[in-house]
């Protein structure tokens, strides 16, 4: 939407917009670019956030990444593995440590 041009009532930016009604939120400044790094708001963009490649939500790689791509990057990841319950009342466990390939945006 934008002024007519007295300033003094919303019409529609294009006649191919629907009309516009009582019940519609209207918004007079444009969305902020939540993909690239914006010094004014400081949102710090999407690049180098981890992402899911095979995902078809808002997290995967595609929508995260705003089509610009994403690096497959390997971590080593410590989990609690072989545990064993000793009697009575003790849970023992080593420590195990996996590769595992993870996502980041371009």
């Amino acid at each position: 939407v934008k002024f007519n041009r007295r300033g003094t009532k919303l019409r529609r930016a294009s006649r191919q917009l629907r009309r516009i009604t009582p019940d519609h939120i209207t918004y007079l400044d444009e969305s902020s670019n939540y993909c690239e790094y914006d010094p004014n708001t400081q949102t710090s963009g999407t690049r180098g956030r981890e992402c899911l490649p095979n995902n078809t939500d808002q997290s995967s790689c595609a929508t995260l990444c705003c089509n610009r791509g994403s690096q497959p990057q390997l971590r080593e990841v410590r989990e609690k593995c072989h545990c064993q319950f000793n009697w009575c009342c003790r849970v023992e466990c080593q420590t195990c440590v996996k590769t595992e390939e993870y996502h980041v945006c371009n």
